[in-house]
């Protein structure tokens, strides 16, 4: 039993391997927000090339575009502390995987924010411009918080283990 548990939490394999195999978890993550915004964007097409439609303007509908525009990017904002606000105190090889790996969710997550307020927006007016803009927002968000080899060796070397990531 105290082996499965060991195996469970990295123990009994190398640091590198452990955070090959959460690096590469992380990366599928991040493909399948990326896969997810593509997705909504083929909705939106289809939507549009099957019944195009009168764009919904109003006072309250420009209210609501501004309102989740500053949500996407106070949301981004957010994201930005919130993984920086966490210190990195010397930990098993385990614990570093699991923050990494957490970070890098919260990451993806956030980054996918824009896409499904664009979406909202494109339901609620009619008009696939904010989707454009949010949805490639999110995609750049998704390229530049790639989960990077760099980051993680930086990290584990941060809490005092020695790994070098080829991947």
């Amino acid at each position: 039993m105290h082996r499965l548990l060991a195996l469970h939490l990295g123990d009994e394999e190398s640091p590198t391997t452990t955070l090959l195999r959460r690096l590469r978890a992380c990366r599928i993550v991040a493909v399948s927000c990326a896969f997810s915004v593509a997705t909504y964007g083929l909705f939106i097409s289809a939507v549009v090339s099957v019944n195009p439609l009168a764009a919904s303007e109003g006072p309250a509908s420009a209210g609501l575009r501004w309102l989740l525009y500053g949500l996407a990017l106070v949301g981004q904002l957010a994201c930005f502390v919130a993984v920086r606000v966490v210190p990195a105190p010397a930990m098993p090889v385990a614990c570093v995987a699991s923050r990494l790996q957490a970070r890098t969710v919260l990451r993806m997550a956030f980054s996918e924010i824009p896409a499904v307020f664009g979406l909202l927006l494109f339901l609620l007016r009619r008009t696939p411009v904010d989707f454009a803009l949010l949805g490639t927002l999110s995609l750049v968000l998704i390229a530049l918080r790639w989960p990077s080899t760099r980051e993680w060796e930086s990290a584990a070397r941060d809490a005092g283990l020695r790994v070098q990531l080829d991947c």
